[in-house]
C-alpha cells in the first residue's frame, strides 16, 4: 500500500467537520477500511468500524465511490442480489436498481453519501482517490452523526474540502510522493 501523509484529511478538514476520516479500496463486494482515525471526544460516531474491517460496498459511502467507476460488467461481476440485506441501518439500499440511481448521482456529483445505510446515526461522504492512470484506486471519507448533520450541511461542509483532499492525495500518487518507505 502506498503512503501518503500521516492523515487521509488534513487536520482543518477534520476540525471544521467534526467527523470521523477513514480511506478504503474494494476487495470484491466489499470495502477494506486501510485507515480510519478514532473518534475523539465530541466526534461520536458509533460503528465498530477499525483498519482491517470490511462492509458492504453497496450501503457504505467509500464502497459506493468505488462502485461507481465501474463499466456495468465489472458491475455485475462484483454485485449481485446476495449483495443486499447485509447493512444494518435503517436506509440500506435494497435493490439493484436503487445502488444503479445512487450510482448516478455519485457520478454526476463527484463524491458519495451514505446516509444510515451502514448503521443508524451515521452519515458520511467520500471521494475518490485516482491513480497515475485516473481510475479512482481508494476513497476517503468522512463520517458523522446523523443528530448533528443534515445530508444537505454534511454535502455543503464537507464534500468540497475532501474533494480538495483527495485530489491533493491523488496528485501526490500520480506525482510519485505517495510511496512510503515501509520504515
Amino acid at each position: 500500500m502506498r503512503r501518503v501523509g500521516r492523515h487521509p484529511l488534513h487536520p482543518r478538514e477534520r476540525e471544521r467537520a467534526d467527523g470521523v476520516p477513514a480511506r478504503g479500496h474494494a476487495r470484491g463486494r466489499q470495502v477494506l477500511y486501510l485507515v480510519r482515525l478514532h473518534a475523539t471526544a465530541g466526534r461520536l460516531v458509533t460503528a465498530d468500524i477499525r483498519v482491517g474491517s470490511s462492509l458492504p460496498a453497496v450501503a457504505s459511502s467509500l464502497g459506493k465511490m468505488l462502485l461507481a467507476e465501474h463499466t456495468p460488467g465489472e458491475l455485475d461481476a462484483v454485485v449481485r442480489a446476495r449483495s443486499f440485506g447485509h447493512a444494518v441501518g435503517p436506509n440500506a439500499v435494497a435493490s439493484r436498481q436503487a445502488l444503479e440511481d445512487q450510482l448516478a448521482a455519485v457520478r454526476a456529483s463527484g463524491y458519495s453519501i451514505q446516509d444510515e445505510e451502514v448503521a443508524r446515526g451515521i452519515r458520511s461522504v467520500a471521494g475518490p482517490v485516482r491513480g497515475p492512470d485516473g481510475r479512482c484506486i481508494a476513497a476517503t471519507n468522512l463520517a458523522v452523526s446523523a443528530g448533528k448533520y443534515a445530508v444537505d450541511e454534511l454535502v455543503a461542509r464537507v464534500a468540497g474540502p475532501l474533494l480538495e483532499t483527495c485530489g491533493a492525495i491523488s496528485d501526490r500518487i500520480s506525482e510519485g510522493g505517495g510511496r512510503g518507505t515501509g520504515r
